[in-house]
């Protein structure tokens, strides 16, 4: 019999040949904490344990990812509304742990309650962060490092299947951002404004691009969409801009996951996991009201 492997969105679960499997919210809480403790980021500890996650499923709760600004940057509640995870939302949850932390250490250097609104540089980087995260969560090696434990998740067969599928995944979101993009893109003039900057045909080559080999982008050829970036008044936009260029600029940590051909590391080091978390916490840092993020990636126009 041929092996099948789907994720239900309905019921957030995974099946694997009619055998179902899941995560409490409990457990994907442990494991996105034990991961950022890895990082170098222990979310039991001051400033980083006022990051309140709200995981549990009740009647008429608004389901989906929720990283929400409180009380100036230092209450963060993270709402879910699954009895149930999957590797979906383990890496949702991953993804907004990165922005509540991102508020948190921004807030922290600036003195200010939080960081940017979504059409400016600092917002669109941490979307790409978060891009990132659900990246990583899928990986042989994260799953062998985190998964390997629990049932269901730790059979090699599983954990491979699970992989190839993200990059279905992966690829069929980023084109619905990147079409989102395109459509914002003409709805705001963009590309008559900027005719020797005609962002429609470049996001059109980096569909082409991209899709192709999904690690394999000709950055190169993203030179004249950078600009455009930091400025784009179209929230989807930013997305489809920010989960393209910030990987790039995060690379140590990717690379602790995947190598320089885009494949999954069936193991990870510990040391070069805690060195990336280091550069992690610097960036976030730096990612406040003020901070020029054009200049400091020397952005050619």
């Amino acid at each position: 019999m041929k092996t099948r492997l789907r994720e239900v969105s309905r019921e957030h679960h995974i099946s694997f040949d009619g055998q179902s499997f899941s995560l409490s919210p409990e457990q994907a809480d442990q494991i996105a904490r034990r991961f950022f403790k890895d990082l170098g980021i222990d979310l039991d500890l001051p400033p980083f344990y006022k990051i309140v996650p709200d995981l549990k499923s009740r009647d008429l709760k608004m389901k989906g990812y929720l990283a929400k600004n409180i009380d100036g940057g230092s209450l963060i509640s993270l709402n879910f509304a699954n009895d149930q995870f999957s590797l979906r939302e383990l890496s949702g949850l991953l993804h907004e742990y990165g922005h509540a932390i991102h508020h948190i250490l921004a807030a922290q250097a600036s003195g200010k309650s939080r960081t940017r609104g979504i059409a400016v540089a600092a917002e669109p980087f941490m979307e790409g962060v978060g891009k990132m995260l659900n990246r990583i969560v899928y990986s042989k090696g994260f799953m062998q490092t985190y998964l390997k434990d629990v049932d269901g998740f730790k059979e090699p067969v599983i954990q491979d299947v699970l992989a190839d599928t993200y990059q279905d995944q992966f690829a069929a979101v980023a084109i619905l951002g990147i079409n989102d993009a395109l459509i914002e893109a003409e709805l705001y003039d963009i590309v008559s404004s900027h005719p020797e900057k005609n962002i429609a045909q470049d996001l059109k080559r980096l569909i082409d691009k991209h899709y192709r080999g999904l690690l394999g982008i000709d950055w190169a050829n993203l030179v004249n969409v950078l600009p455009l970036a930091f400025h784009f008044p179209g929230y989807r936009g930013n997305y489809a801009l920010g989960y393209e260029w910030a990987g790039k600029s995060l690379s140590d940590v990717l690379d602790v996951f995947v190598d320089e051909k885009g494949n999954d590391k069936k193991t990870v080091d510990a040391d070069e996991l805690k060195e990336a978390g280091k550069q992690l916490r610097t960036l976030f840092a730096k990612l406040d009201y003020d901070y020029d993020l054009k200049k400091s990636f020397q952005v050619k126009e």
